[in-house]
């Protein structure tokens, strides 16, 4: 039987982050592996915008912090490594907006670049090859 990779990410009115559902990859960012079957409390306040993937997560706060966790095999994070994170860790600042493909990420900055990162197999990021990369890269400098 295939494995579905379900997790869920929500955002509350006053800024609060929750998150449940599956988290072998660290992708609900609760510093643990543990699945959760609730919604539990990660950021108290100031989130204003989600975005997940196959098994990660970003968070934007309201004074323009990307924060990322979970599966980083292709680089999706961001973060100069390959490794999984499992709690919600800063990457970038001056972020306007967020959104995720499976295995990559993209930010938008207030200057209104375009900054991604992750799999690149298929050319998704836009950077004028196939080769995956897993720092931010910022695209028509």
């Amino acid at each position: 039987m295939k494995k579905l990779i379900i997790f869920l990410l929500a955002v509350t009115d006053n800024g609060q982050l929750l998150a449940t559902g599956l988290n072998d990859k660290g992708q609900l960012g609760t510093s643990d592996n543990i699945n959760r079957s609730e919604y539990i409390e990660i950021f108290k306040n100031n989130i204003i915008a989600i975005a997940a993937g196959k098994g990660h997560s970003l968070a934007l706060d309201n004074n323009g912090k990307l924060w990322v966790t979970g599966l980083n095999d292709m680089g999706q994070l961001g973060t100069g490594n390959n490794l999984d994170l499992n709690r919600f860790s800063q990457v970038l600042s001056e972020v306007n907006m967020i959104a995720c493909g499976n295995f990559h990420s993209m930010a938008i900055k207030h200057d209104y670049s375009l900054w991604v990162t992750g799999a690149n197999d298929y050319g998704q990021l836009g950077i004028g090859n196939n080769t995956s990369v897993n720092v931010w890269t910022q695209i028509g400098q």
